[in-house]
């Protein structure tokens, strides 16, 4: 179907009629790249219409009626809109000039496979991460990860960059024990990225053991210091590790580097709590609600807190909120009855 990539527009365009039999036509024959495509006025997409089609055989078949209706704007119904697989809810202009009213001719668009466009005879390896990227950047159907899977069983050479490879396909399907498995025939850890080291380190925190998950977090932020959802969970980590001191450091480095980070601000918030600090815990939970005033967690946290430092007065009116948004939760209700015991 009329669905392309955003910036598949140069391969579309090459596709066209006009580039072939010109060899003109090229992104700044119409666009200035300094100057957005709103603000460029219609005259100049369609100039170089006009400048070719000059005589009778070459000019517009529509009948004037129409022409007159669409003020003659070549590019408006030469290039007719499009959607983008990459980018939700965008709507991009197919570069591939044609004939208007032929979009009745076409069926629905099937995915049918992946061509490698760097390589004439690509690795089954390379194909794998292939359908493993396209699956993750623009289609999430689980008939790619079979792909994929069944390139990955073609691989003869099962190094390091296999195993990489395998833990990436196991990820995408929610297969932790396989990740573990499959980690345990690493030969060199040199070989993985921050990536990798990260899926194992969430396979281990997902199982319940948190200080392989640790180890392997704290890895992947020594490859990458400013990814800070891999911070995040090598924070949580620690935290639930009994580091308190050191998940209280890696929340605030988080919050240092971006004090938006809603989750850093809670966790912090938590930990506070727990070493004492109420008033630097309230104010924490305060900043995660005030940023994202639907986080129920970080609401139930603060009334917690209100009722462990016996604030009744603030407690009731958190977890009066609370009930009136989220009348069935039943944490807020355990609450309830820990609110009633002050």
């Amino acid at each position: 179907n009329d669905k392309f990539l955003m910036a598949s527009q140069a391969d579309r365009l090459v596709q066209s009629r006009c580039y072939i039999e010109t060899k003109k036509l090229s992104c700044i024959t119409c666009h200035n790249p300094h100057i957005t495509v709103k603000e460029t006025p219609v005259a100049q997409f369609n100039k170089p219409c006009i400048s070719c089609h000059t005589t009778p055989e070459k000019t517009c078949t529509e009948t004037e009626a129409i022409r007159v209706m669409n003020n003659d704007n070549c590019s408006g119904c030469h290039l007719p809109k499009s959607g983008a697989i990459d980018i939700p809810h965008v709507s991009i202009s197919d570069h591939k000039i044609q004939i208007p009213g032929r979009e009745k001719e076409k069926a629905d668009g099937r995915f049918l496979g992946l061509v490698c466009m760097t390589d004439s005879t690509p690795s089954a390896l390379l194909m794998a991460q292939g359908y493993l990227t396209y699956y993750e950047a623009f289609v999430n159907d689980g008939e790619l990860l079979d792909s994929a899977g069944t390139w990955l069983n073609k691989v003869t050479k099962k190094d390091d960059l296999y195993t990489k490879t395998q833990i990436h396909l196991l990820y995408l399907q929610n297969d932790v024990n396989g990740i573990i498995a499959a980690s345990e025939g690493i030969k060199d850890e040199n070989n993985l990225d921050a990536w990798t080291f990260y899926r194992i380190g969430e396979s281990y925190y997902t199982t319940q053991q948190t200080v392989d998950a640790e180890k392997y977090f704290q890895k992947a932020v020594d490859i990458l210091p400013f990814n800070l959802d891999f911070n995040l969970k090598l924070g949580s980590s620690k935290f639930v590790n009994k580091d308190l001191t050191g998940a209280e450091k890696i929340f605030t480095y988080i919050i240092s580097e971006n004090p938006k980070y809603t989750k850093a601000w809670m966790n912090l918030g938590i930990v506070q709590a727990l070493t004492g600090n109420t008033g630097k815990a309230e104010a924490s939970l305060l900043t995660a609600i005030k940023l994202d005033p639907d986080y129920l967690q970080a609401r139930l946290s603060l009334t917690d807190l209100y009722i462990k430092s016996r604030q009744k007065t603030k407690a009731k009116e958190s977890l009066l909120y609370i009930l009136k948004y989220y009348p069935d939760n039943q944490q807020a209700k355990s609450l309830a009855e820990q609110l009633k015991a002050i």
